[in-house]
């Protein structure tokens, strides 16, 4: 999706899909590293 904007020259639509990905990212990971402490402190 994030390319077919690019492609048809569609910059806002672009720029948010790559902002929303950036986000969905940064939450993924901060998932996995409360998931990796939770399981460090649970021993």
């Amino acid at each position: 999706r994030l390319l077919d904007a690019i492609a048809e020259g569609n910059s806002p639509k672009a720029v948010r899909l790559a902002q929303d990905h950036l986000a969905a990212a940064r939450r993924n990971t901060l998932a996995a590293h409360k998931t990796i402490d939770a399981k460090l402190i649970s021993r």
